[in-house]
């Protein structure tokens, strides 16, 4: 009696129907709802949900993909303007770098476009958070260069203060929830990969502006408190701006990369929803 309950089970959950595999195309008839694609080894039922990106609107995806696009751009020329604005200050170099700045917002507005569909609305509220929080850092960062340079530790300088603390939160915030929606995607398509490199973004970025935060306002104040020098405090704080260029490069080169495969990701699956 229970081998027959077994055969039935295994027979229901047989596909008897033609259905392509969502990543490689392969016909899964006559495999298990639990069994792996034999071609590329994602489990048959990530191709039986209805909210994979290859049917959504095709419309929506060539807006993801164009932001995806841009935002990639925006991370190399981003990456090579703060290795340039490190070593020498030049105002047109720091106007390309505000015109990049606008371009990855728009990129972020793209990419963070509402689904008509409503497919995969578990994370919604990650994509709302990076669309509010980004945008909102930026502006927070214009108010805060029309304020005058702190004199002393007087009205404006609290006020610097903590505006770069909002802006900053703002902008972390932000990006780990753009990362957290951007893996709700990878899961869409669906591509373990680009799902646990997804998360591994949004923590790595999360901690190492905590760190680098907590490291540069934390050991200047203990370098004062010890050596009494205000050449010491100078010394160490340009040393660690220095050393904290090759982690940001560092991090830059794997978002590029993860980028570049998502935007590759979601142009073929474009392809799919319209040919549909």
């Amino acid at each position: 009696m229970v081998d027959e309950v077994r055969d039935t089970e295994s027979t229901a959950d047989l596909l008897d129907v033609d259905r392509a595999c969502a990543r490689c195309g392969y016909n899964l008839r006559g495999l298990r709802r639990n069994d792996r694609c034999p071609e590329c080894g994602i489990l048959v039922s990530n191709s039986l949900r209805p909210n994979l990106l290859s049917s959504a609107a095709p419309d929506w995806l060539a807006k993801i993909a164009t932001g995806l696009r841009l935002y990639y751009w925006t991370i190399a020329i981003g990456a090579c303007l703060y290795l340039v604005l490190k070593l020498t200050y030049d105002s047109v170099l720091h106007a390309i770098n505000v015109g990049n700045a606008i371009a990855q917002l728009f990129a972020v507005f793209l990419i963070t476009m509402p689904d008509a569909t409503g497919g995969g609305s578990v994370r919604l509220g990650a994509r709302r958070v990076a669309r509010i929080l980004i945008p909102l850092a930026w502006l927070v960062d214009l108010l805060i260069e029309q304020l005058p340079m702190p004199t002393g530790m007087g009205l404006i300088f609290a006020m610097t203060t903590g505006l770069v603390v909002v802006s900053t939160a703002c902008y972390v915030a932000g990006v780990f929830a753009l990362y957290c929606y951007l893996g709700r995607l990878a899961e869409r398509i669906p591509n373990d990969a680009l799902v646990c490199r997804a998360r591994f973004l949004g923590w790595a970025f999360l901690i190492w502006i905590v760190c680098i935060n907590v490291i540069r306002f934390c050991v200047p104040i203990v370098i004062d408190y010890w050596f009494q020098s205000g050449m010491a405090v100078a010394t160490v704080s340009m040393w660690l701006g220095r050393l904290t260029v090759f982690p940001i490069l560092a991090l830059d080169v794997v978002s590029y990369l993860f980028f570049v495969r998502l935007w590759r990701a979601v142009v073929s699956a474009k392809a799919c929803a319209q040919s549909a």
